[in-house]
């Protein structure tokens, strides 16, 4: 009874990320058909861009808050997510407007052929800013075992933007990708106000200068790794960008937009929810129970995104006939993006197992290895082979960076892969003991 108790938060997060990801796929058709494939490309630029910059341009302080709030007390979680929070939004800031003033920004957007959509993009860095402080109240949330509110948080900025978009569409009869990215904001505003209220009284909070220090030595090895998937996704729509066209970005992109859905409430759903009490074991000194998690993680995640995409797949021809031609290229991927998502999800347990035991600098020099390897391998194989050198490009890539990371995890030794491919519900009747609940 403990262990199916234990499910229901999994259960539950999974449903909201579900929720989410549907919302997201069923999007994509719209926009393509809404938007011309060449603004559906530039939305995917910017789509990659916001992933990208959250880590890189906030210096991944957020990471911090994940790793320390699970076990703390409420008024020091507080105290912490208060000063992250203001301090990434405030250094994305500050870049973004360098880059932007100087010229810099414009420069990068002539390079990639999207110069006449600078505007689009310069409200995009609006919306990077919101969701830096967005992201640091969704940590405390997680991390405090808050996941209703954290459901309804995510459902607000993820989601809330889309029935709006539906609207105006509906009255208007025709889309912009400027529309588009406006909408996100207003929908990203909406979360920010509710995750204030839910972590009430962050704003009365004064920036805490030893938790930033502490915080800027934990985050900043970290920024590479946790920046290594979204900048695989910028470089490989970046370079299918600047030499084959933005309609190769669009077709692209909504293949893997299908995948990262699927991907979001399977795979990432299982993660978030469990990797706290991962981390809460490591604290208190568990490591035996910590190591069980990390591997159960593993095994959810694969079983429940492997099913999902062999379902999608089968159904995609019917997809398809909904859209455009520019399309088909990339719906015909889509088998090897979801590869490329099981190498990802292989790549997470000696990730997380690295990241319980502290050890940033093997995850650091083994993303900074994987993110060259997929650049050199984007450069070589997009302008051969176009949307399926970027497929291959990534899964070599991710494949790597599970073979690179495994032997210093310490999982290896004594591994009962039995219980990987079987994860078994007793694990989790230990891993998912709930906080309290908070005041």
């Amino acid at each position: 009874m403990q262990a199916v108790r234990a499910l229901v938060p999994i259960f539950q997060n999974s449903a909201t990320f579900l929720v989410i990801a549907v919302s997201k796929i069923a999007v994509l058709p719209i926009l393509a058909v809404a938007l011309r494939p060449a603004e559906f490309g530039v939305y995917a630029l910017v789509a990659a861009g916001m992933t990208f910059g959250v880590v890189a341009f906030g210096l991944n302080v957020n990471a911090y808050v994940s790793r320390s709030v699970p076990g703390m007390s409420v008024l020091e979680a507080r105290r912490l997510v208060g000063t992250t929070a203001l301090i990434e939004a405030g250094i994305a800031a500050c870049v973004l407007a360098v880059a932007f003033g100087s010229g810099a920004a414009s420069a990068l957007l002539g390079l990639l052929n999207v110069a006449p959509y600078t505007p689009t993009f310069l409200v995009a860095g609006v919306w990077l800013v919101i969701e830096l402080f967005n992201l640091n109240l969704r940590s405390y949330l997680f991390g405090r075992r808050l996941v209703t509110r954290a459901n309804v948080f995510d459902l607000l900025r993820l989601a809330s933007w889309i029935p709006l978009l539906l609207l105006y569409w509906g009255l208007r009869g025709a889309l912009s990708v400027d529309v588009v990215i406006v909408l996100s904001v207003a929908g990203s505003l909406v979360g920010t106000m509710y995750g204030i209220f839910a972590v009430r009284p962050i704003l009365s909070r004064r920036l805490e200068r030893a938790l930033l220090r502490a915080a800027l030595r934990f985050s900043v090895p970290l920024i590479v790794p946790g920046v290594s998937l979204a900048a695989l996704r910028v470089a490989d729509r970046s370079v299918l960008s600047a030499t084959r066209s933005l309609e190769d970005v669009a077709a692209y992109s909504l293949a893997a937009g299908l995948a990262t859905g699927l991907y979001s409430f399977t795979a990432l759903s299982v993660e978030t929810v469990l990797l706290p009490s991962a981390v809460r074991s490591t604290n208190r000194g568990d490591v035996a129970a910590a190591r069980s998690v990390v591997l159960a993680i593993l095994g959810y995640s694969v079983w429940s995104f492997s099913g999902s995409a062999l379902a999608l797949w089968l159904v995609l021809p019917l997809f398809a006939g909904f859209l455009s031609p520019e399309y088909a290229t990339g719906l015909a991927v889509f088998p090897l993006i979801a590869l490329g998502y099981v190498a990802i999800i292989a790549s997470r347990a000696p990730h997380n197992a690295l990241f319980l035991r502290n050890r940033t600098g093997v995850i650091l020099a083994c993303d900074v290895v994987t993110i060259a390897v997929a650049v050199l391998l984007d450069l070589l194989l997009i302008p051969w082979l176009g949307i399926t050198g970027a497929a291959i490009a990534s899964l070599i890539a991710f494949a790597l960076n599970a073979a690179a990371k495994l032997p210093y995890s310490g999982l290896w030794p004594g591994i009962d892969w039995r219980s990987v491919l079987l994860p078994r519900c007793a694990v989790l009747g230990d891993a998912c003991s709930v906080f309290p609940p908070s005041p």
